[in-house]
C-alpha cells in the first residue's frame, strides 16, 4: 500500500520530509474538497435505502446530520461530471462477497465521489471503487523573509475518491479501492475515528492512502490491507 502519513522525521523519514514539506505549503480547504459544478442537489431525508441496480450521479447528494442513505448489496453508482455524495449524516454501503456494491467514475477529473464531513460517518462493506480522486502537486518559488528557510512551497489541487475531514468516521470492510488517482484522503482527522481492513489497494496513480494530519496521537488503523 502507498501511503502518506505525518511521521516523526526520525522515524521515517524519506516520507517524513515529503509530508513536512506538504505541512508547511500553503493548504486551504477549497483545495481539499474541490466546489461542485452541480446544478442540482438532492437531501436525503429520514432513512433512505437505494435497491435499483443502477444509479447515475451528475449532481450532488446531501446526506445531512439525523439522515441515512443505505446502499443495497449488488448495486451500481457511477459518478459523471459534477457528482458527489455529501455526508453529514449517516451512509451505510452493505455489498457482500458475491454482490459488491460499484462505486465508478467516468468524468476524466472529479471532485471526491465520496466526502464524509465533521458530524457525518461512512461504512463500506464489499464494495469496489475505481476512477476517482487525483492528486497534482505544483512546486512554486517564495520571498524568504529571513525567518524561515523554505525557499519554496508546495500547494496542490488534490482530492481522494472518498475524503474524510474533522471528525468524520470512516469504516472500510473487504473492499477493494483501484484505478483512481487518489483513493483516501484524511485531511485533519481524528485518526481513532479511520478503520480500513481486509482491503485491496492497487492501480491507484498516486496515492493509496493519504493521511495528511490528525487531530489525535492515535494512528489510522490500515491494518490486514
Amino acid at each position: 500500500m502507498r501511503y502518506m502519513v505525518k511521521l516523526n522525521l526520525a522515524e521515517k523519514t524519506g516520507i517524513g520530509i515529503l509530508v513536512f514539506c506538504l505541512a508547511f505549503g500553503p493548504i486551504s480547504p477549497s483545495a481539499f474538497f474541490v466546489s461542485s459544478q452541480a446544478v442540482d442537489v438532492e437531501t436525503i431525508t429520514g432513512a433512505q435505502e437505494w435497491t435499483a441496480d443502477y444509479y447515475t450521479i451528475d449532481h450532488e447528494v446531501e446526506i445531512p446530520e439525523g439522515a441515512q442513505l443505505t446502499v443495497e448489496k449488488g448495486i451500481t453508482i457511477v459518478f459523471q461530471a459534477g457528482g458527489t455524495i455529501n455526508v453529514r449524516g449517516k451512509l451505510v454501503v452493505k455489498g457482500t462477497n458475491l454482490n459488491p456494491v460499484a462505486i465508478k467514475n467516468t468524468s476524466v477529473r472529479t471532485n471526491g465521489m465520496i466526502n464524509i464531513f465533521d458530524a457525518g460517518q461512512a461504512r463500506f462493506y464489499n464494495a469496489e471503487i475505481d476512477g476517482g480522486g487525483y492528486f497534482e502537486p505544483d512546486i512554486y518559488p517564495v520571498k524568504n523573509d529571513g525567518k524561515s528557510f523554505f525557499n519554496t512551497a508546495l500547494a496542490f489541487s488534490s482530492s481522494g475518491a472518498i475524503n474524510v475531514s474533522g471528525a468524520g468516521k470512516l469504516e472500510m470492510q473487504g473492499c477493494r479501492i483501484h484505478h483512481n488517482g487518489a483513493g483516501v484522503w484524511i485531511r485533519n482527522g481524528i485518526g481513532a475515528n479511520i478503520r480500513i481492513n481486509r482491503t485491496q489497494f492497487y492501480g491507484n496513480k498516486d496515492y493509496d492512502v493519504i493521511v495528511l494530519e490528525t487531530q489525535d496521537s492515535t494512528p489510522v488503523d490500515l491494518r490486514y490491507n
